[in-house]
């Protein structure tokens, strides 16, 4: 656990050397709690994972970025240990298109019907 007098940061479980595998819970003080998850690529990656969010707020459950396709069972194992229903996300935000951040958005609309946001150019 980490205390700042912002935010407290508990981890829920440390990840591969590479941070593969890693669950955050972060915690403001006021507003929103995040959960951060650590996604392997389906490749090696000198970088580690993609880290996916999860934002748990009034406006119900959103994932920022999808990750690679390795991301639902990340996400499933990951909503266990937080006790949170995969199939309660409302929606899935991709920061940007890069197969490590959008690769997993496809399967993660198919597996819990959830709206992928995504910017178009």
């Amino acid at each position: 656990m980490n205390t700042h007098p912002l935010v407290r940061v508990d981890s829920l479980r440390n990840g591969e050397e590479d941070g593969s595998g890693a669950v955050l819970r972060i915690t403001p003080v006021s507003g929103a709690t995040f959960h951060a998850i650590a996604v392997p690529q389906d490749w090696y990656s000198y970088t580690g994972p993609t880290w996916v969010y999860v934002i748990e707020s009034e406006d119900g459950l959103t994932l920022i970025d999808a990750g690679s396709s390795l991301v639902i069972d990340h996400v499933e194992t990951a909503f266990r240990m937080i006790s949170l229903d995969p199939s309660a996300i409302d929606r899935v935000v991709i920061s940007h298109g890069h197969v490590d951040h959008d690769g997993g958005a496809f399967g993660l609309a198919q597996a819990w019907d959830v709206e992928v946001w995504a910017h178009v150019v």
